[in-house]
């Protein structure tokens, strides 16, 4: 399905409300994040959404989104709900999302899985540490992929893909690992992805920060790029971004101030949405 323009902006606005809310709810008790990926992209060079972008990325380490999930519940208003492994059992992602409740925005990655909320969302992201050892960083890499692809499978999760051969081999595999997940619980799984993202969470020294849900390797940076905070224009409001955005999102994505042709812009093909009473 392809959003019209008007449509992909009042979905915009409407998402924008929701992280209005969490900014609102980090300030006042004392939890820090910060706009991520396509976000932090759009709120330096657009001072806003990238014009296609169909959602809002925000980041936090470890400690402070523990902070938030745990008191989710309490903090946010009726109307929004937060969703992870322990709030949603068909929900396979190792971050979570902020749902506007009384909407609809459905992934085509996501349509035949038994979430309980496909409300339109931001996601938020944790950051862990890692080992500095590249070897160590590329087997643990290697092991979530694999982790995520099994609970993927398990909770209806699939991906379509352009090329014909990626769609056969994607296809072969999910067949077999459809027949292995059969016979092993989500929890268990669920519970093998963390002792995978938390295998080094004890370092004090030697680590770096990544996050998991992305590209892993490429999203791998110092502590200390996230430890400083400051205001940037995002829309009609000010929110939080890491001041070594910069080296962040070379990282991640080389020349980000460049535009990307048509055929690079990438969405979450959405399947179905319903903006509801608003």
């Amino acid at each position: 399905m392809i959003l019209s323009k008007d449509e992909l902006r009042k979905a915009q606005l409407l998402m924008l409300s929701i992280l209005k809310e969490v900014h609102r709810v980090c300030e006042e008790n004392g939890i820090h994040y910060f706009l991520s990926d396509g976000t932090l992209i759009g709120a330096v060079r657009h001072n806003g959404f990238i014009p296609w972008d169909d959602d809002i990325d925000i980041g936090m380490l470890r400690e402070d989104y523990e902070k938030f999930c745990l008191h989710a519940h309490e903090i946010l208003p009726e109307n929004l709900v937060i969703q992870n492994e322990y709030t949603d059992p068909g929900y396979g992602q190792c971050f979570s999302k902020v749902i506007l409740q009384g909407t609809k925005w459905v992934e085509n990655v996501a349509k035949k899985t038994s979430r309980k909320y496909f409300g339109l969302y931001i996601d938020i992201f944790p950051y862990d540490k890692i080992t500095v050892d590249k070897k160590k960083q590329k087997k643990q890499g290697k092991l979530f992929k694999l982790i995520k692809f099994l609970i993927f499978t398990k909770l209806g999760y699939k991906i379509s893909y352009k090329s014909h051969f990626r769609q056969f081999v994607y296809n072969t595999c999910y067949g077999i690992a459809k027949i292995i997940t059969m016979f092993v619980p989500a929890k268990v799984l669920f519970k093998q992805r963390n002792k995978i993202i938390f295998k080094y969470k004890d370092l004090t020294e030697d680590y770096i920060i990544t996050k998991f849900g992305g590209s892993y390797l490429k999203n791998i940076n110092p502590l200390e790029s996230f430890k400083n905070l400051e205001l940037h224009q995002f829309e009609d409001t000010q929110f939080y971004i890491p001041c070594a955005y910069d080296s962040i999102l070379r990282n991640l994505y080389g020349d980000y101030m460049k535009i990307p042709d048509a055929s690079e812009i990438q969405t979450h093909g959405i399947e179905e949405f319903d903006f509801g009473e608003y």
